[in-house]
């Protein structure tokens, strides 16, 4: 086993967007000076300096005593970053020079790698689309393929609860010391703002929904253009993940939970990907691991009123530890050795892993998912053994579809 480098840190180093604008990252890479080493790079709007963002889905200390360079950088806009903040549209441009940026530093090998959940998958996809020549692969989590179908809107019908309290609480009222100085509020105007997020029963009866007040005054004009454009139109289509899958040419770690809000776009991404990707290496390299976790991954393994059991929880199988192999591996990183089989899906439920050989394909549903098997356990004849995956013909099988090799 290599021994781990020391490490060392460098804290809001400003990284210039072309139009002057200036961002900022937290740096952390090996303290093995004259030595290069390949990027892993996270882009968020919640804060580069949380321990969430720090170690949530990638452990930054681990990866640079692994020999990595971990950059953790606030998105334009954002808590330290200059700019304006606006959702999805400047992750495209921004996203490329950021990558391009940390490529043509002395200590970097020109190679940057990307990782992270939610929005901070959507900004990976958004560069991607963008084709920066330095990005060699992409590890998305718990993310959409579609900012229109499948985030703002749902079969037609604005997603008023996830919406309006993501973009009070995590985007505008997270964000007040920055949003606060651009757009002349004080802070009892965030009192006002917290009262709103804590008592979300207002704004969710307020009509007509586009006068609802929360958010008016700059503080979130995204909100309110996601309510213009009902329809899939230029607006969402300039920011659209599957209608680039064919222009992309990199592998993609996806990662998702059966009971994610995103779970379909987890995996159209990884279908859209296999079948359409812009190279070969795109549409091989494509790998998926799903498990049954919410939204960001399970802690305690536990969904609704359903608990998988420890070894079910993202903990457990060490989350983490799989975005940072998968970057050991070629041609990602800094493996040596390329395998020859092709890329299967992972899907977890419960403690099992199953290898589902072949492509998922879909014919009636967008999502997948497997039956739980409930048996009696004999050693405790009273309790329900954990749920075991069984790919079932039926119901379930219209829904799921495995061609062999």
């Amino acid at each position: 086993m290599p021994t781990p480098y020391s490490i060392k840190a460098d804290f809001n180093v400003p990284i210039q967007m072309r139009d002057g604008a200036t961002t900022y990252a937290d740096i952390f890479r090996p303290d093995a000076p004259g030595e290069q080493f390949p990027v892993l790079l996270t882009r968020t709007p919640y804060d580069k300096s949380s321990p969430q963002n720090r170690t949530g889905t990638l452990d930054v200390v681990r990866a640079a005593m692994s020999g990595y360079a971990a950059v953790v950088q606030d998105v334009r806009g954002r808590f330290t970053s200059e700019g304006e903040f606006y959702t999805f549209t400047n992750e495209i441009n921004d996203g490329y020079d950021s990558i391009e940026w940390l490529a043509s530093q002395p200590w970097c090998t020109g190679k940057v790698g990307t990782f992270g959940i939610s929005y901070v998958g959507a900004t990976q996809w958004l560069a991607a689309k963008s084709k920066p020549p330095s990005l060699t692969a992409i590890a998305p989590g718990f993310t959409a393929h579609d900012y229109h179908e499948g985030w703002a809107w749902q079969g037609g019908a604005f997603e008023l609860g996830f919406n309006l309290s993501w973009s009070v609480g995590s985007l505008a009222g997270a964000n007040w010391a920055n949003l606060s100085q651009k757009i002349n509020k004080d802070i009892s105007e965030l009192n006002a703002l917290i009262a709103s997020k804590d008592s979300l029963g207002g704004g969710f009866s307020h009509l007509p929904m586009q006068e609802m007040p929360d958010l008016k005054e700059g503080i979130a004009p995204y909100y309110y253009d996601w309510l213009s454009h009902a329809d899939y139109d230029d607006y969402w289509k300039q920011v659209c993940i599957a209608e680039s899958h064919s222009e992309i040419a990199i592998p993609a770690f996806n990662v998702g939970g059966w009971y994610d809000i995103f779970l379909g776009g987890t995996i159209q991404n990884y279908l859209g990907m296999r079948a359409n990707g812009a190279s070969d290496l795109a549409r091989s390299g494509q790998r998926l691991l799903i498990g049954p976790w919410i939204h960001s991954g399970s802690a305690p393994a536990v969904s609704g009123e359903y608990n998988f059991g420890t070894r079910a929880a993202a903990a457990a199988i060490d989350l983490p530890g799989e975005f940072l192999r998968y970057y050991d591996s070629p041609p990602q990183g800094r493996g040596q050795r390329r395998s020859r089989r092709p890329a299967r899906p992972h899907l977890r439920h419960g403690h099992q892993r199953v290898a589902l050989r072949g492509r998922m394909a879909p014919r009636t549903s967008p999502g997948c998912s497997i039956l739980p098997a409930q048996r009696r356990s004999r050693q405790h004849p009273q309790r329900r053994r954990q749920p075991q995956p069984r790919i079932t013909r039926g119901r379930v099988a219209r829904r799921i579809r495995v061609q062999p090799d």
